[in-house]
């Protein structure tokens, strides 16, 4: 889950392997919130594999590879180039990012930061825009970065190994294998500062804030205080979280949707009756791609041993059973 925005890790990035051999769910793309320029237009089709959402304009992949642009068009960044087809796309706050079938990359919109001066190369698989920087990683997992560095945004630790990425307007945060984070860029409101001693299963970058799902289900959130944006919503069941220029959305394992933040154009009231696969915030307005049935709570909630999507009483009792029969038995037969 850039662009003042949650440029966040791409869906299409995932969905690469699963997208070149037919294998990825579509779904078609819900928005609400903000559109003045258009940008909650979103094209109609229920064969959309991945979406993005930049400053005031979007992006989203079909399963043919074909991408679909709407919103603002300044400095060309809704022309999408006929270079195609893709199996990548992101939205940045004024330009455009993709990743062909081929391996490069595909660059379009504002450049006058060197946002849009891509690397060469056919060894590409993902693509992360920040509002005037832009990030794409290479099949051996390795991120590049260009664009505006003024804060450290291409800053990339050397270090780094991780797949999920979450980019906003001038900071970056990053979740490694073993829970922790790592930051980079702008750091004036703390946005950089994950919690002490803390394990994530999932994290955004906004707009000078950052949001995560604690190991356990729960919120939690750093960075700039406006909009009550670190009050975050209550809860040990939450999977997954997306950030945007002042709001923020979380995703329960049942699937539902919670809202936080600056709501002036309704931005954090995702609409009811809907699962997504994934979500992607904009500057006042979001995104969502469709889930299709039965693929919500696929991502393993702690504590939730009978997979109804949430722990309660009822995971208590087995974990009481389980421990009685393994006090009962021999340990090898448990452990």
């Amino acid at each position: 889950m850039g662009n003042h925005t949650a440029g966040q890790w791409v869906v299409a990035a995932a969905c690469l392997c699963g997208l070149l051999s037919g294998e990825c769910l579509a779904g078609r793309i819900i928005a609400w919130g903000r559109n003045e320029v258009g940008q909650c237009n979103a094209p109609a089709g229920d064969d959309f594999v991945a979406v993005s959402a930049g400053f005031r304009h979007a992006l989203a992949l079909r399963e043919d590879g074909t991408v679909e642009a709407w919103g603002h068009n300044g400095a060309g960044r809704c022309d999408v180039p006929d270079e195609g087809p893709y199996v990548a796309v992101a939205a940045g706050g004024y330009h455009s990012l993709a990743v062909t079938g081929l391996g490069t990359l595909v660059a379009w919109g504002a450049n006058n930061l060197g946002q849009c001066n891509v690397p060469l190369g056919d060894d590409y698989v993902a693509v992360l825009a920040g509002e005037y920087h832009s990030f794409a990683q290479k099949v051996n997992g390795k991120w590049i970065g260009w664009g505006q560095n003024n804060n450290g945004e291409i800053g990339i630790p050397g270090s780094l190994a991780s797949d999920v990425l979450s980019c906003t307007g001038h900071h970056t945060v990053a979740l490694n294998a073993n829970g922790t984070i790592t930051a980079w860029g702008r750091n004036k409101q703390k946005e950089c500062n994950p919690p002490a001693n803390a394990f994530f299963a999932a994290v955004a970058a906004g707009e000078s804030f950052t949001v995560g799902v604690l190991g356990y289900g729960r919120l939690a959130a750093w960075g700039k205080t406006a909009y009550r944006l670190l009050e975050v919503p209550a809860g040990f069941d939450f999977v997954d979280v997306f950030a945007g220029n002042n709001h923020a959305l979380a995703v329960r394992a049942d699937g539902s949707v919670v809202g936080w933040g600056l709501n002036k154009y309704g931005q954090c009231n995702a609409p009811a009756g809907w699962e997504f696969e994934y979500i992607s915030l904009g500057r006042e307005f979001s995104l969502g791609l469709e889930a299709q049935p039965g693929s919500i709570c696929t991502r393993a909630l702690v504590g939730d041993l009978d997979q109804d999507c949430r722990v309660d009483l009822r995971d208590l009792a087995l974990m009481l059973e389980n421990w009685l029969q393994c006090n009962l038995s021999r340990p090898e037969d448990c452990w």
